[in-house]
């Protein structure tokens, strides 16, 4: 079933069938196929451990997130309702998304001052170092973005386009410039 699904060219598996076992078998099976692929998984709370130990990169309890959101929704109303509608009101244009550095970024091994991305009403909330499960939240400006980190940048659909842009710009034929000026040209040319 997996083959047929393309798990050959997938860039991760999610899985939530109602039996927490057919969910770990799922993801054991898929991980077992491709080590690299993301895998999520749906896990009752008394299960979620064994789910990630089968392999699943994240495992979501609906119960637990169902408690969450309701506690959430008690404590603090306006974030939550403010949340909700920035993710997903079609009329709301600001956005938070995951900006995944790759090796030919041109934001790569330059620091988030020095990328330009201010220029372009980028807020950088958080950036996850390749392989860490910990976050650094509202990074300095002298904070270095590297190969296989991920950035969680807010800002406007356009400003997340240009994000996105710069990310995925080779370096090939600007060597000798900085990081910042790399990062300018390439947004100029996307805008």
């Amino acid at each position: 079933m997996l083959k047929e699904a393309g798990i050959e060219r997938a860039r991760g598996v999610v899985t939530c069938l109602r039996d927490d076992r057919d969910n770990a078998f799922v993801v054991l099976t898929a991980k077992n196929m491709r080590q690299d692929l993301y895998a999520v998984a749906r896990a009752n709370e008394d299960v979620a451990e064994k789910v990630r130990r089968a392999g699943a990169d994240m495992v979501v309890s609906p119960n637990y997130i169902g408690g969450l959101r309701l506690a959430s929704l008690f404590v603090r109303p306006s974030a939550v309702t403010f949340l909700d509608r920035m993710m997903r009101d079609p009329e709301f244009t600001w956005r938070i998304e995951d900006l995944h550095i790759s090796e030919c970024s041109q934001i790569r091994d330059v620091s988030i001052r020095d990328s330009g991305i201010s220029n372009y009403d980028i807020l950088v909330l958080a950036i996850r170092r390749a392989g860490k499960r910990s976050f650094i939240f509202k990074p300095n400006a002298g904070e270095v973005i590297h190969k296989g980190d991920t950035r969680s940048d807010g800002g406007t659909r356009q400003s997340q386009e240009i994000a996105r842009h710069l990310q995925s710009r080779t370096q090939h034929g600007v060597k000798g410039i900085s990081g910042k000026e790399k990062a300018g040209r390439a947004a100029r040319r996307f805008l």
